[in-house]
């Protein structure tokens, strides 16, 4: 497996992630009409298996996550994951006042569904400025269930023995926190490539 090997190629996968992230708040932000806060502050490359360990908040139950998939110079799948908890608690931030649910319902699960797709969306506009090329995403898919699942079921999507690069994730909105994973899963061959393609002056806005 491909490992990312220097301090010069973590920085470059987390600015790019970074940039990705901020351009999301962005949207959200106007969608919203409150500030959406993000950050990235960790960054691992991880076999499949090694991704239950690497859970940002350490939770044991199920997760929600909204995955999209993408092909062009370089193809994988993308997820945006959180807890059940956390999940719930961003939609109740987002859903109008008064509105409550104990489990995921369907407006929990629309709500999700447009946080995740904005976000995936710009990591991979992202990806397609910095690496140059045209990237093309299906439709997001909502899921629940056990984490390492969810990105299994990412990998059964493609083909070839699939890493992760897993982004611990934290959203700030209307004054409270909420932790959550962004996982980037695409071959040991994609990564080399990526980091063979990303120039760095294309990052040093971000």
């Amino acid at each position: 497996m491909t490992a990312i090997s220097t301090e010069a190629d973590r920085d470059l996968l987390g600015r790019l992630l970074g940039r990705a992230a901020n351009r999301a708040a962005e949207v959200l932000s106007d969608t919203l009409g409150s500030p959406f806060v993000t950050a990235i502050p960790e960054l691992r490359w991880l076999t499949l298996d090694g991704c239950r360990d690497e859970w940002t908040d350490g939770t044991a139950g199920p997760v929600v996550g909204i995955s999209e998939t993408f092909a062009g110079p370089i193809s994988g799948a993308a997820t945006l994951l959180f807890s059940e908890a956390s999940g719930l608690a961003l939609a109740h931030a987002i859903l109008p006042d008064g509105a409550t649910h104990d489990s995921v319902s369907e407006a929990v699960e629309e709500v999700l569904t447009e946080v995740g797709n904005v976000w995936l969306n710009a990591c991979i506009t992202v990806m397609a400025e910095s690496v140059g090329g045209d990237f093309a995403g299906e439709l997001p898919v909502f899921s629940r269930g056990d984490p390492l699942e969810l990105l299994r079921n990412d990998v059964r999507r493609r083909r070839g023995d699939d890493v992760v690069l897993l982004a611990g994730t934290r959203v700030c909105l209307r004054g409270r926190a909420f932790s959550g994973s962004m996982a980037l899963v695409i071959d040991d061959h994609g990564l080399a490539d990526l980091l063979r393609a990303l120039p760095t002056q294309r990052l040093s806005a971000a």
